[in-house]
């Protein structure tokens, strides 16, 4: 004869909070490198340059648009996402490139919270049992670099 939750309700209350507690929790730490994702993007498109600015601008724009090499090392990836973004359709081909730069540079902040949270680990030895704190302080310091 098996155990219901009806014969000890006292169990069944004192899960509860827990399981409640363990999902916010989870749900926080979800959320960090979401939150670090988008406040940088969110201000990258505020103070995005629509047009083209001068240094390596026009030349990244141009030689993204042919698929062609700007300079020695040529960036190959960063053209063909480049030229990728510039046939999209999102604008211009320069706001296309600057909108592809301001991903780049919000998903480095990701990169930022997620080396501070593995350095974290390894000098402090909390093998992933640092609770909420830890996650928020790791992505605090990366909205900060």
């Amino acid at each position: 004869m098996g155990v219901t939750e009806s014969q000890y309700p006292e169990r069944a209350d004192r899960a509860e909070p827990a399981a409640r507690s363990l999902s916010r929790a989870f749900l926080i730490m979800a959320m960090v490198p979401v939150v670090v994702f988008l406040l940088p993007l969110a201000l990258y498109l505020k103070t995005l340059c629509p047009t083209i600015y001068p240094g390596d601008g026009p030349e990244l724009t141009a030689a993204a648009w042919v698929l062609g090499v700007p300079h020695p090392t040529g960036y190959p990836l960063f053209m063909v996402l480049g030229w990728a973004f510039q046939h999209a359709g999102l604008g211009s081909a320069a706001f296309s490139l600057n909108l592809l730069c301001a991903i780049f540079g919000a998903l480095a902040c990701v990169g930022a919270y997620l080396l501070i949270l593995e350095v974290w680990r390894v000098l402090v030895r909390l093998k992933g049992e640092g609770g909420v704190s830890y996650y928020l302080l790791a992505g605090s310091g990366a909205l900060v670099l």
